[in-house]
């Protein structure tokens, strides 16, 4: 269970970032994976601030992890 949602966690952080590349936020060359993701640098401030959920969530899932060892 912990495993699976780690890597439904780290695939969602990929497509932000993807998704910041495409709008130019990232600092990284442009690699846009889905054509259907957000364009508007409005968008920004909403993914970054998923970015950072996630983020946490995984060093929760992370702990409970070490926990569980």
């Amino acid at each position: 269970m912990i495993a699976e949602r780690e890597a439904a966690i780290r695939e969602r952080l990929l497509d932000i970032e993807a998704s910041l590349t495409a709008i130019g936020i990232s600092g990284l060359p442009y690699a846009q994976r889905d054509p259907n993701r957000f364009q508007s640098p409005l968008d920004a401030n909403r993914l970054r601030a998923e970015q950072e959920e996630l983020n946490r969530e995984l060093d929760a899932l992370a702990a409970e992890r070490r926990v569980l060892r």
